[in-house]
């Protein structure tokens, strides 16, 4: 559990890649930020899989990743919930 009480925003985390890089950092103790820009379905499946399997807090958000904004609303929202 070296990422306990940490932190992660994976972007594209609701499928491939990004998925098991997710995966990975919540078999460590983190709690994850799921990011996704269409695949709402996917990041839905991925968080509760997540959740179920390591217990772990994780919030879904829809953010392209290409738009500043976007991407300052994203990190807004994981201070919101995580406080960090």
């Amino acid at each position: 559990m070296r990422l306990k009480d940490k932190v992660c925003i994976v972007t594209g985390s609701s499928r491939g890649i990004g998925k098991g890089i997710a995966t990975a950092f919540a078999r460590e103790g983190a709690n994850i930020v799921i990011n996704y820009r269409s695949q709402e379905n996917e990041a839905k499946k991925t968080s509760s899989e997540i959740v179920q399997k390591y217990r772990t807090d994780v919030e879904i958000v829809k953010a392209d990743v290409s738009k500043e904004e976007e991407v300052i609303e994203m990190v807004k929202k994981t201070k919101e919930r995580f406080g960090t």
